[in-house]
């Protein structure tokens, strides 16, 4: 059966205002509906959403993992500023462009590596009292 021999009746589900009022159901050819995507265009538009969608996850993931990290505390080494169980939002951009710390902040590191970069940075020692 071509497109030509199909023939659609319709129907409305809800109640019509008089204005709308007519003869139901309507009858008519498939060939008469305005075609708004062909299915070139439903593939394409399709394509498009969904590696643009999944660009935007994998980036969103890559940044997000190089520029946030989230660590629970597992100790009371730091009370009372920081509490057993607390979770720290690490912001990590800032180390990887360069900026130094400033007095106060709480800093995350690998220690001891860094620890004497990090105390020298906001101008204190490292050494016995």
């Amino acid at each position: 059966a071509s497109s030509r021999d199909v023939v659609i009746t319709a129907r409305p589900i809800y109640p019509v205002t008089k204005v709308l009022e007519r003869e139901w159901p309507l009858k008519f050819r498939l060939e008469s509906l305005p075609v708004v995507l062909n299915q070139a265009m439903y593939n394409t538009a399709t394509l498009l959403l969904v590696s643009t969608f999944s660009a935007a996850v994998l980036s969103f993931g890559f940044i997000g993992r190089e520029a946030v990290s989230v660590y629970k505390i597992p100790s009371r080494s730091m009370d009372p500023t920081i509490l057993s169980g607390d979770l720290l939002l690490v912001e990590k951009i800032s180390s990887k462009i360069g900026a130094k710390p400033h007095r106060g902040e709480i800093v995350l590191f690998k220690p001891p590596q860094k620890l004497k970069a990090v105390v020298a940075a906001t101008g204190g020692r490292v050494g016995p009292r």
